[in-house]
This record gives structure tokens, sequence and C-alpha cells, in this order.
């Protein structure tokens, strides 16, 4: 499996992390909009399976053509980019995880999307 990982914060260094030690996963894209925080966090856990990528997030167009090469995507950003993560994944037919929250009313909103997944 191909694992695409948004965020190199706390949060998605250490799944990155876990996931490099996974048999079943193959690949770790770990994306962030500075490329130089993913490449130290990449550098720091030393594995093959995983490399950095620039993303910008809030570009819906960046976002599906990272997204397109991998099977799910976990997305560790801040709880803003919930719904476009979780609306481009479904765009792209990528699986979708995030860190959850229930801030306001981005949890409805992703939810909003169930029928188009």
């Amino acid at each position: 499996m191909k694992v695409a990982v948004l965020g190199s914060g706390l949060m998605g260094k250490e799944a990155a992390r876990d996931l490099v030690h996974s048999a079943g996963v193959e690949k770790v894209g770990l994306a962030d909009i500075d490329v130089k925080r993913a490449e130290a966090v990449c550098s720091a856990i030393g594995s093959p399976k995983i490399q950095a990528y620039q993303v910008d997030a809030g570009n819906t167009k960046e976002l599906a053509a990272f997204l397109q090469n991998f099977d799910v995507v976990i997305n560790a950003l801040f709880y803003s980019f919930n719904e476009i993560v979780a609306k481009t994944a479904i765009e792209v037919g990528v699986h979708s995880v995030d860190l959850g929250g229930h801030i306001g009313h981005i949890t409805d909103k992703v939810l909003n999307h169930n029928e188009e997944a």
C-alpha cells in the first residue's frame, strides 16, 4: 500500500514513522508546504520507504496531483483543511483519514460528502 501523510508536524511525523515499519506499506509520501521540514523528518526516520514532497494543500489541483499517486491519505494538517482534503480525496478516488476533532462544524462539513464517497 502507498500512503500519503499530509503535514510533517508532531502528528504527521509519528504517523509516518509508524507506517515505514508496517510490512503492508511499500511507500510513504510525507507532504508539507515546507519541504525542508518534510525532508528533515524523512532524514530522521531514515527509511528507504519514505520520501518528502512539497504540497500546498490549499491548492486543490496540486493536492489532487499528489494524492493520485497513493492508495490512502492521512491528513495531519490543521483541522481547517479537513474538508478540502476529504473532498479532494473523494474526487481522485483515494481513501482518506484525518485526525478528527469536533471543532465547530468541520466534522459535519466532511460528513456531508458521504454520498460522494
